[in-house]
């Protein structure tokens, strides 16, 4: 053995075993459990050592059970509803109720995988044969749990350490659950001789939210926002309570949210963009990684465009009463939305002045409506053979409040309407946003669609609570905004303590899609990248809007101290407006970069730092680990007696 290889060393095994897979989906069942097709995700190993899975958008769980009532001896695989986390220590009967009731069930001896392609027993209201099939959900580049052997010493001491990586002394920032950080996507005031009455985007933010977007991060959330939910990363604002803005009809946002469950989610309505991605709980006590991509350009989602006119409708009496037009666009997205079987939020109506002569009344009408990529064209033949559009759309015009107003044409006018010029509807591709945790690209459907609208127009940057004035208690690191669609592979590179130059793996000019990287690591100081540094929010929020805390009996504009409760409609100077290191979020020693994860000989010194060897099976791994750990001193003389130590064994 050569000398070197008796010094203190570092070996990382990176064990990928055989396992079962991270995410499986299932189709084929009888039309009365339909929400049986559907995705899971991996939730760990039972007692037996197989796997369970739960359904993404429900409480379903697929498990392995050797005695589904405790006697039986008849192993199965097992659909079934399990509330709250399942205890998956039990043995047998796993779901308690000493009795073998499920949605669905296989015999089985096998606890590798639920068997793909066979015939279950499911309850469709009565017992029936289904032809189920399972497969793999592919998620290429998907992030596995390492092995790490830590610092050995081969002398005879025989110092150890536990499993874990070495890394730097490193600090998080801790909002304490009063603060969060702002990233100014505005000027502080008009420029002058503008000629707007609204302060003008910066010109960094403007140049790097022009296309598609990466937010991406390292959070622990240590508690979910009590009054409503909040925002981890997003530009939803808060300085008000009201969903729309500027007596707009909304209020333009991109967010992450953390729900009030715990649970995240994705959303923009932006230009033309809906739809909601839900992710999975994060508070449990780990770190989480977590990023939302903005793809303006890659087609992962899509629309139909279908348009008509309404005869003897006079578009400017609907335009000119903001109740008529307001409910009228309400009553036809509810149209369309039953036409093309999605939500009314997934619609979009634009009306126009068609009128040639006098008073015959002629409005245009256009609709946009957004649909998942993969089932756009079913939607599509939807309303090409649809023999009911025109009479509801033609319902929508007649239950919409004093439409009669806008009526035209001969006496009774309300005999006059008809629809005409109905054109063939169309279908384009657009953008999406997605939304991956810990690697893990999350089912769902956002259409993003931003047109020429800004994801932040009506809001600024916001990262770690702050929406409507809503903290959340969680530590953060590592948070960075790329002016690109990240890739899965790009995605695992950045999720490395530290950076890979950037010109690496985006290549490109400075800054190589980089606009900003905040470490948190004692300071709030971008460290590549032009966009201006993130600020501390203030404890005192200034809370704007009718109606808003209205329980506080305050009057308007009034400002609220997050750390103390107070209310107060005079804010002077001398109140403490910024949060200090005292009472609000701080920076503190942690994370997963710390070297406090795997305490070496001398973690000041002698930890090495990202000296790794990476294996593609536990057979491997093992033979390069049995020749290399002090191999000279032999498997049982001075080699450290912790058990926990030996072999490949997958990390935690």
């Amino acid at each position: 053995m050569p000398d070197q290889w008796k010094a203190v060393f570092q070996l990382c095994c990176l064990a990928l075993a055989e396992a079962a897979p991270a995410r499986i989906a299932i189709y084929g069942s009888c039309a009365a459990r339909a929400d049986v097709d559907a995705e899971y995700n991996l939730q760990g190993e039972t007692a037996s050592g197989a796997p369970m899975y739960k359904a993404v958008a429900s409480d379903l769980h697929i498990y392995f059970d050797p005695s589904c009532d405790g006697t039986t001896t008849d192993s199965r695989w097992i659909i079934s509803h399990l509330s709250g986390t399942p205890d998956r220590s039990l043995a047998h009967d796993l779901d308690g109720d000493a009795a073998c009731n499920s949605v669905a069930y296989i015999s089985s001896t096998s606890t590798v995988a639920p068997p793909q392609g066979s015939t279950w027993t499911m309850d469709c209201g009565s017992t029936q044969s289904v032809e189920l099939t399972i497969e793999e959900v592919e998620r290429s580049g998907q992030q596995i749990a390492p092995a790490f052997f830590c610092a050995y010493s081969c002398e005879n001491r025989g110092k150890v350490t536990r499993p874990g990586r070495c890394f730097e002394k490193t600090e998080v920032f801790w909002t304490r659950g009063v603060s969060w950080m702002r990233l100014a996507t505005r000027m502080s005031e008009i420029p002058e001789g503008a000629g707007v009455n609204i302060v003008p985007l910066t010109e960094e933010w403007a140049t790097y939210s022009a296309g598609d977007m990466t937010w991406e991060g390292w959070f622990h959330v240590k508690a979910a926002p009590a009054a409503g939910r909040s925002m981890l990363i997003g530009t939803f604002g808060t300085n008000d309570a009201d969903n729309t803005f500027s007596n707009q009809n909304r209020r333009r946002h991109g967010a992450i949210w953390l729900e009030t469950d715990g649970t995240l989610g994705l959303s923009s309505n932006t230009g033309e963009s809906s739809g909601y991605i839900q992710g999975p709980n994060v508070i449990d006590g780990k770190w989480h990684h977590v990023a939302a991509i903005w793809n303006q350009t890659a087609g992962g989602g899509a629309q139909l465009y279908k348009s008509f006119k309404f005869l003897h409708v006079r578009y400017l009496t609907i335009a000119g009463r903001a109740a008529i037009l307001e409910d009228l666009i309400v009553n036809l997205k509810a149209a369309m939305a039953q036409e093309s079987n999605t939500s009314s939020d997934d619609v979009w109506v634009y009306l126009s002045d068609e009128q040639v002569i006098g008073n015959e009344g002629r409005t245009a009408v256009s609709m946009v409506v957004n649909v998942e990529r993969k089932s756009a064209d079913i939607a599509l033949a939807r309303l090409v053979r649809s023999d009911t559009f025109e009479a509801r759309m033609m319902n929508a015009l007649r239950i919409t409040t004093d439409i009669a107003n806008s009526y035209t044409g001969l006496l009774p006018v309300e005999n006059n309407q008809l629809i005409y010029d109905s054109v063939f509807p169309t279908m384009a591709y657009v953008g999406n946003g997605r939304l991956l945790v810990d690697s893990i690209d999350y089912a769902g459907r956002l259409t993003y669609s931003p047109l020429a609208e800004n994801i932040a127009d009506n809001g600024q940057f916001l990262v770690g609570g702050g929406h409507q004035g809503r903290a959340v208690e969680c530590e953060l690191a590592n948070v960075r905004l790329w002016s690109v669609a990240l890739t899965e592979e790009q995605l695992h590179a950045v999720q490395s303590c530290s950076l890979p130059e950037p010109a690496s793996f985006i290549g490109g000019s400075w800054p190589h899609s980089l606009h900003a990287a905040w470490s948190f690591n004692g300071h709030f100081i971008n460290s590549f990248g032009p966009l201006d540094n993130l600020t501390e929010e203030s404890a005192w929020e200034e809370q704007l809007g009718t109606g808003f805390n209205s329980a506080d009996g305050m009057n308007y504009p009034y400002w609220k101290n997050l750390l103390t409760g107070q209310a107060v409609q005079t804010y002077t100077n001398e109140m403490d407006h910024h949060l200090s290191r005292l009472n609000g979020g701080d920076f503190i020693r942690g994370g997963l970069c710390d070297f406090s994860a795997c305490p070496a000989i001398s973690p000041e010194t002698l930890c090495p730092l990202e000296r790794s060897v990476a294996f593609f099976s536990t057979e491997e791994c093992e033979a390069f680990a049995s020749f290399n750990y002090c191999r000279q001193a032999g498997s049982t003389r001075n080699r450290p007696s912790m058990p926990h130590l030996d072999g490949c064994h997958l990390g935690t």
